[in-house]
């Protein structure tokens, strides 16, 4: 059901006009010199156009928390701090002369002021993870233009790293050709979806005849895109990196898509699409053989363009309205409301702007605005995919549309985005494992997930490939896709993710301090794999280890130090074996609670047993309770009264784990302020079945 409201962004809202720009802009140049004050409100306004209202909220607030804290115990003014500031973001003063001035010895203040500058200078390239704190100071040391060739590589180096470590090209490309599993819940609902939108456009009511699709790295979203095919005539274009090693490859019409000397990019893209209608229109009459679809492509754009350039009375868009009607003609067979798709693979290059022509706006404006010239009920549909949500939400209103000419903005709602491609786990086998060797099977774990790993497992087993240099293939690719880098500013910096998510209300009711606890016991499990003397495995990232071993992780005790409650604990071990027995399985609890009210354990205790939690296990076997008192004080201590078979323990805040780097702690409490529910959002059944299917240890089953 699309929005009764229609979405404003503010990413491209011309500032000033609003409320919300003009309280931020007033906080913006109080933060100046007096001596830039002039420059001040087109200053802002670049920054708010790049930036958005979050990110500039967000750099306001740090950088009112930063001088405060910096000049504490200094004894200089806020005067002397706005002058070398501005110095600093211009790169007239380095990062260690402004350290000097405000007796910043503290590397956690040095690398706050690296990232409000960076936030500040590059705030396209802020939200990105890959990016460290060393990155981006050394980025700042750049003038412009090589900060940003310099930005570009690094984003690319995951990818070239990957391949060097000798993942094979050939098998992640067989991967594109595999079955496609599950096209009932990912294929058809996204078909579905895409021809009711399709059906809905209308310039009086609608901005332009686009969606995006939107979802994680290695989630489907290519694949989805290409199996659309066989249901409707695809145009795909993928704008990836000329630098880029990564799978699919840029395609040959990608240029053609980002121009960077065109002097009417409105006139260009109207014979861009101009140029695609009637080559598929030839295609479809079979009134020309169409044998390299870009290059005839490619010969169309230039002779449009060429003609519009020279007779300028000559209007395109009269024209890309009669090539639409003519496609359809040819094309109404396929389906009454939708029979063309033009699917932009790695839409974010189209939000740059073009580089050799000064002060234009980004191609996706000019882009958007050929769009709204194409007449309704015509077939044709426009999809934009990326791992990035900016390519959803990236049209003002028309009247806070600095590109806007006269009277040709109507329409001003946006089309709901799509990110419901519930792949996950589609290749985890339905039986069950029946031993130990096969439950923690490395072959077994890699289908879990996206289903990436598993086909580069199942593709590289068909070509005789070691099965260890398989591993070590899918763990590089695993850790240039998903990790980057290994420090724990990833893991903070994913927090933060998480928390702007469960501010948005786009996630689980009351799932914060779920997630704070899963993410407080990865980091134990975690570390404890990083210790355990057993012999390494196919799987670094995944072993048992001792549950002594957990608990020291964890708790940072040994065991002679824990306390009573868990001395029944270790004195009994499950059988270790390939063997799976009934007999020696026990369990782990864990209770969370996310309030400021102490827990009432006299009263509550009946609830953590193996009779309540209806656990059934062995009556001689001991287990284990682990509670989780988020927002309380306290000591770290075993539950009361004590049992006989219960090990138990007690947390209160964060600060009894030893297992958490720093900064995590500090994050996972930012985040467990916040919480609504993420399936009652969705209106439609396919919408809370992909619900629950990234969520399926918050919810028992989908809403019905």
């Amino acid at each position: 059901m699309e929005p009764a409201t229609p979405k404003r962004p503010f990413a491209e809202v011309e500032p000033l006009d609003n409320d919300q720009a003009l309280k931020a802009f007033k906080r913006f140049r109080d933060n100046l010199p007096p001596e830039e004050h002039a420059n001040s409100k087109e200053a802002f306004r670049l920054f708010w156009n790049e930036a958005g209202a979050e990110l500039v909220n967000k750099y306001l607030d740090d950088l009112d928390s930063f001088s405060r804290d910096l000049l504490q115990n200094t004894g200089l003014t806020e005067k002397t701090f706005r002058v070398r500031w501005s110095d600093f973001l211009a790169g007239d003063m380095p990062l260690e002369g402004f350290c000097r001035q405000f007796r910043v010895d503290n590397q956690r203040l040095k690398d706050r002021a690296v990232r409000l500058a960076f936030l500040r200078n590059h705030p396209g390239y802020f939200t990105n993870e890959a990016i460290t704190v060393p990155q981006m100071s050394e980025a700042l040391k750049c003038r412009d233009n090589e900060a940003e060739l310099y930005l570009k590589s690094l984003l690319n180096k995951p990818a070239r790293e990957a391949l060097a470590s000798g993942i094979s090209v050939e098998i992640i490309k067989k991967g594109y050709d595999g079955d496609f599993l599950k096209s009932d819940t990912i294929l058809k609902p996204l078909l579905e979806k895409l021809r009711k939108q399709a059906a809905m456009w209308d310039e009086n009511n609608y901005h332009s005849p686009y969606t995006s699709l939107v979802g994680p790295t290695t989630c489907g979203k290519t694949r989805s895109l290409g199996k659309l095919s066989e249901h409707v005539c695809v145009v795909y274009i993928c704008l990836r990196n000329k630098d880029s090693d990564g799978q699919p490859p840029r395609s040959a019409l990608a240029s053609s898509m980002t121009p960077d000397t065109v002097a009417d990019l409105t006139n260009y893209y109207e014979s861009f699409l101009i140029a695609i209608f009637e080559v598929v229109t030839e295609f479809f009459s079979k009134r020309k053989e169409v044998t390299d679809f870009s290059k005839a492509v490619s010969k169309k754009i230039d002779h449009h363009y060429g003609s519009f350039q020279k007779n300028p009375n000559n209007k395109a868009s009269t024209l890309l309205k009669q090539a639409a009607v003519d496609m359809f003609t040819q094309t109404e067979g396929i389906h009454p409301s939708f029979n063309v798709l033009l699917a932009i693979d790695e839409a974010r290059a189209l939000l740059s702007s073009p580089k050799k022509i000064p002060n234009e706006f980004s191609f996706f404006r000019n882009f958007r605005r050929a769009l709204q010239h194409i007449p309704p009920n015509k077939g044709f549909f426009t999809i934009l995919a990326d791992t990035t949500s900016q390519v959803a939400n990236f049209n003002p209103a028309p009247k806070y549309d600095p590109s806007a000419r006269g009277g040709l903005e109507k329409g001003v709602r946006l089309f709901d985005p799509i990110y419901q491609i519930s792949s996950l786990d589609v290749l985890v086998p339905t039986n069950s494992p029946t031993s130990w060797n096969e439950l923690t099977s490395a072959a077994r774990l890699v289908n879990y997930g996206t289903p990436v790993y598993g086909a580069y497992w199942r593709d590289a087993q068909a070509e005789s490939m070691n099965r260890s240099e398989v591993f070590s293939h899918i763990i590089s690719l695993a850790q240039s896709k998903l990790l980057n880098f290994g420090r724990q500013e990833m893991l903070i910096c994913c927090i933060k993710k998480l928390t702007a998510t469960l501010r948005l209300g786009l996630d689980a009711k009351g799932v914060a301090g779920e997630l704070a606890s899963r993410i407080i016991l990865s980091c134990a499990m975690r570390e404890a794999m990083r210790k355990s003397k057993e012999d390494p495995v196919e799987i670094p990232y995944g072993r048992s280890v001792r549950l002594a071993d957990f608990l020291n992780a964890l708790t940072g005790r040994s065991e002679d130090e824990l306390e009573l409650g868990f001395d029944q604990l270790f004195t009994i071990y499950l059988k270790r074996g390939n063997t799976l027995n009934e007999q020696n399985i026990t369990f782990c609890g864990v209770q969370v609670k996310n309030t400021t009210t102490k827990p009432n354990f006299a009263q509550d205790d009946r609830k953590w047993t193996d009779v309540s939690s209806d656990v059934k296990i062995p009556m001689a076997n001991p287990y284990l309770v682990l509670f989780m008192s988020l927002k309380t004080k306290g000591d770290v201590a075993p539950l009361l009264p004590k049992d006989a078979r219960r090990a138990s323990q007690v947390f209160h805040g964060f600060k009894g784990y030893a297992c958490l780097p720093e900064g995590v702690a500090e994050a996972l409490e930012e985040m467990i302020q916040v919480e609504p529910d993420l399936r009652s959002l969705h209106q439609d059944q396919p919408g809370r079945e992909y619900a629950h299917t990234v969520n399926p240890l918050v919810y028992t089953g989908p809403q019905s």
